[in-house]
């Protein structure tokens, strides 16, 4: 909610298929956290906020937020009032990743996932992680090829050791499946079977306490 306000848009188009899908992601994600929060959440206890999960959760969830949003503050004041054309962003963790703003946001949602360590918020950090590494890989390539400067010790996603050769690996693709194609079926299937099972499970705990 924060972030659109904050973007200079005047005069740009969004693909109106975007913004449903964005609708859409935060809708499931939403409901399904909050499903289980609200008939689920007295399972947690009085010990809860002294617990090893919400100790180690809380911190890696804050850490994540200040990277997503500084990041975030860079790339919005990356021009100038008035100018157009693209830049290379610099400062914070640009210096090691092209996208530290997905990278914080990943961060983010793991300590999220951590601390509620439920099965809808752990599928709600998947889910995040198969949007936001294809994209950022996409990204790296896209600065790659426009700028011939672009530096190239620059990593994809997580600093100094995840880039485009190690997704394209077989530990993470069998058989060579193209990294655009491959990955993106193989991680969609994973969300698909976690929500599907998640949406089950609700669903069996309703009928056992209404029977």
């Amino acid at each position: 909610l924060i972030y659109p306000l904050r973007i200079r848009t005047r005069g740009k188009k969004i693909p109106m298929l975007i913004v449903l899908s964005a609708i859409c992601f935060n809708f499931v994600n939403g409901y399904l956290n909050g499903c289980y929060l609200g008939n689920f959440g007295m399972a947690y206890g009085e010990g809860f906020f002294s617990s090893a999960q919400f100790l180690i959760g809380l911190p890696v969830f804050i850490i994540g937020a200040v990277i997503n949003n500084y990041s975030d503050t860079l790339l919005i004041n990356l021009r100038k009032p008035g100018e157009t054309g693209y830049k290379i962003p610099v400062g914070g963790l640009f210096k090691y990743i092209s996208c530290p703003n997905h990278f914080g946001e990943i961060v983010e949602w793991l300590g999220f996932a951590i601390m509620a360590m439920s099965l809808p918020a752990w599928s709600f950090a998947i889910w995040t992680i198969c949007n936001l590494i294809p994209r950022t890989l996409d990204n790296h390539k896209w600065y790659l090829q426009k700028f011939p400067d672009y530096p190239k010790e620059r990593k994809a996603v997580i600093p100094f050791v995840f880039d485009r050769r190690l997704l394209s690996s077989r530990f993470f693709i069998p058989q060579g499946i193209a990294v655009s194609i491959g990955y993106r079926c193989y991680t969609d299937a994973i969300v698909i079977f976690v929500t599907i099972g998640y949406l089950m499970y609700v669903y069996i705990c309703t009928v056992i306490r209404i029977g």
